[in-house]
């Protein structure tokens, strides 16, 4: 059996709970921080979108904005705490348990199904992170659910969970007090009807017509979380000893094993699956994503949790990195790349400041070149915040103090009016943004020079898009790889690994680096097997399914235990379990150990007997300037055999005037012809659509491509 480590230090992580991790550093009997963290606590970090026309024409939360629409990390702790002792109060969670009840729960946790279920039904909210702290505070999981389903696909998730509260945006009200109503009232799909109705609060204050505040709420109004804290603090004679008594309570009752968040799986076979995520897992991988994540946010607040850890989680270079310093180049490589790079971002050759920076913000550090970090780093979240990636990032803003304004929904217009205006340095995106970005006039209209680079994710990122981006707007893009069974970050490029040469490598090398998804994240461990289940050693030029394990990966599918079955392969020397992916990679050897997704199982189209790879004909087809964006799915042949053909849904470009099924041939036979792929690689065929289906995170969803096929006649003859 071959293991494949991190070039990264294996990381002391603390079993602690999520809201002790996230909000230590104002825990006064604390002295581990970062020198000078102190003076940052009440900065302003998770902001709602500026209350101006131009951002936001109808803004939702008026008060919230008067206000100053902004959270510092002592006023996201404040949040949480209220909506605790709201929930507390409303339903008793939280408090006045005695040993019997804790041996109740212990069970329940056992057997997958939290006692305590709160379900976040909401659009992206600044303080959307306080409300899942404030749910754990009080032993409560969090359930995160898409605001986009239907009523029907809602009630099927409160059963699967066992909901006992909501908490959604008012948008999304009436869809969950039908869901409620439904749950509770018939069972469905296997599944029990819940007990009771769940309770629904709403995230919005509540607001009369001219913006002024309203009475308390009744029954024909929903009821605001900010009114159950509220009333919760004022009804207390010592709203400090409550405070205490809750974080007491925490601390005895909830452990770093309980779940902490459930998030759904993109369900690309059948319904979702609910994927139990600890306290433990979010704390593990909110530390590696800051180890990845370091050369774009600030500082962290502190880097270690005991006094006398001899290093912190952010000192490390890979393990290999310093033998590997005397053989990097500083020169840059294809078209200068890094010396374009140095020329946009002001680059010097000063040694790096070592009280706040780290090594993955330097590139071509055998040289002293550094990236100077902006005096203040301000990020945009766009990223759905009902899955983990959109949470996770939240709790490493809060965690390394990096300002960010929440986006409720990606609008092309409102991020560059921020951008431009707030000095937004960087953003996590997915390949449909960055489309936006290379190729809409409205972008050339607005100063991004501020923007120094962004992250793509959820979908894979074609090297011609990297490129595109680069050429027109001066902004570098970097990939990563995560899954929702993973916390979710595994691995994440770092400037460095797409802007340095390194001296001696391979163009194979090179290509696996450029085209890669980073390296794996600290203390995460991985195995490539092929389709016989041998190890494929690392380096050999061949492919195979990426399994994974670490402290991050996911205790399991709620009240699924077919799946959980189907998700992990046992190992039988150590009785672990490795997550299967689904994923196709290749790897490079140490100590480099660069990661390729080259395709998903699934996506993989059979042609006679070979392994032809959607993503290698999509990245072909976007280079065509009358495609705007490509999914490349098989189609089976008529005959029986299950013979498939590759074929290209192709969305025009601007200015292209094309109707939805009309064909594309002449796109198909560009690709074909271009002398760039064997023959069993060409396209059958292709189709002009008006757009892909795309889930909320940017992952088409190729399924409903072939559904519609099948029903438009389009059988891949």
């Amino acid at each position: 059996m071959i293991i494949h480590h991190s070039p990264y230090p294996d990381l002391a992580i603390p079993a602690v709970t999520l809201p002790t991790f996230i909000f230590r550093p104002l825990d006064n009997s604390q002295d581990e921080q970062v020198p000078g963290s102190q003076s940052r606590l009440d900065s302003p970090l998770l902001m709602a979108v500026p209350q101006d026309e131009k951002y936001n024409p109808k803004p939702t939360r008026p008060r919230a904005s008067a206000e100053g629409g902004a959270l510092s990390l002592r006023q996201a702790k404040e949040r949480a705490e209220m909506w605790a002792l709201g929930l507390r109060q409303e339903l008793g969670w939280g408090g006045g348990d005695d040993e019997q009840g804790r041996g109740k729960r212990r069970e329940a946790a056992e057997e997958g199904e939290a006692e305590r279920v709160l379900s976040v039904v909401s659009e992206n909210q600044h303080d959307y992170a306080c409300a899942v702290l404030g749910a754990n505070l009080v032993g409560a999981c969090a359930a995160l659910h898409n605001p986009s389903y239907t009523p029907s696909e809602l009630a099927h998730q409160l059963r699967l969970v066992s909901s006992s509260a909501i908490l959604c945006s008012t948008k999304a009200y009436e869809k969950c007090r039908q869901a409620a109503e439904e749950a509770s009232s018939e069972a469905g799909e296997g599944l029990e009807a819940l007990p009771s109705t769940p309770k629904i609060w709403v995230f919005e204050e509540p607001q009369d017509e001219d913006g002024s505040a309203a009475a308390p709420s009744t029954s024909s109004r929903p009821a605001s979380w900010f009114e159950a804290g509220s009333l919760a603090l004022s009804s207390s004679t010592s709203p400090s000893s409550l405070l205490s008594g809750l974080w007491t309570w925490h601390t005895a009752h909830v452990r770093p094993g309980d779940d902490a968040v459930y998030c759904f799986s993109s369900g690309t076979s059948g319904r979702p699956k609910a994927v139990r995520l600890s306290h433990g897992n979010l704390v593990a991988n909110t530390i590696q994503a800051t180890c990845l994540m370091r050369d774009r946010t600030e500082s962290p607040l502190f880097d270690r949790w005991h006094k006398g850890d001899k290093e912190g989680w952010y000192s490390g270079l890979p393990r290999a990195a310093k033998k590997q310093q005397a053989s990097k180049s500083t020169t840059a490589g294809s078209g200068g790349l890094l010396r374009k790079l140095k020329s946009k971002l002001n680059l010097s050759r000063s040694s790096p400041d070592k009280g706040t920076s780290s090594p993955s913000t330097t590139s071509g550090s055998s040289g002293g070149i550094s990236i100077p970090k902006p005096s203040q780093e301000i990020h945009i979240d766009l990223l759905p915040q009902f899955h983990c990636y959109g949470l996770l990032v939240s709790l490493v803003a809060l965690h390394t103090a990096t300002p960010r304004y929440v986006l409720g929904r990606f609008s092309l217009p409102t991020f560059l009016h921020l951008v431009q205006d707030h000095k937004v340095t960087f953003a996590f995106v997915v390949p449909p943004v960055l489309l936006a970005l290379a190729r809409s006039k409205e972008v050339d209209e607005y100063d991004l020079s501020s923007l120094r680079r962004l992250a793509s994710g959820a979908a894979s990122l074609p090297e011609g898009l990297r490129r595109e981006v680069w050429e027109k707007r001066k902004v570098m893009v970097t990939d990563g790889f995560g899954m929702s069974e993973m916390s979710p970050i595994v691995c994440l490029q770092t400037l460095a690994d797409v802007c340095e040469d390194i001296q001696g490598e391979s163009e194979e090398e090179k290509t696996q680096r450029l085209n890669g998804v980073g390296r794996l994240a600290p203390s995460t461990q991985a195995r490539v097997i092929d389709e016989e289940g041998n190890d494929v050693p690392a380096g050999s030029g061949k492919t195979g399914e990426l399994l994974l394990r670490g402290p991050q990966r996911m205790t399991g599918y709620l009240r699924n235990p077919e799946a959980n079955e189907s998700a992990f392969h046992r190992d039988g020397s150590d009785g672990g379990l490795w997550l299967k992916t689904g994923d196709v990679v290749s790897l490079s050897p140490a100590p480099h150990s660069y990661l390729r997704i080259t395709d998903r199982q699934k996506d993989v189209i059979k042609v006679k007997g070979f392994q032809v790879s959607p993503a290698e004909l999509e990245d072909r087809i976007l280079s065509d300037s009358t495609v705007h964006d490509v999914a490349v799915v098989g189609l089976t042949k008529p005959g029986g055999d299950g013979e498939e053909v590759p074929w290209a849904f192709c969305v025009p470009a601007e200015g292209q005037s094309k109707e939805k099924g009309q064909d594309a041939k002449e796109v198909a036979q560009r690709v074909n012809e271009s002398g760039k792929l064997a023959k069993y690689k060409y396209l059958g065929g292709a189709t002009w659509v008006k757009d892909l289906p795309k889930s909320d995170a940017g992952k088409v969803l190729k399924r409903q491509l072939r559904d519609w096929a099948k029903e438009e006649g389009i059988d891949g003859r």
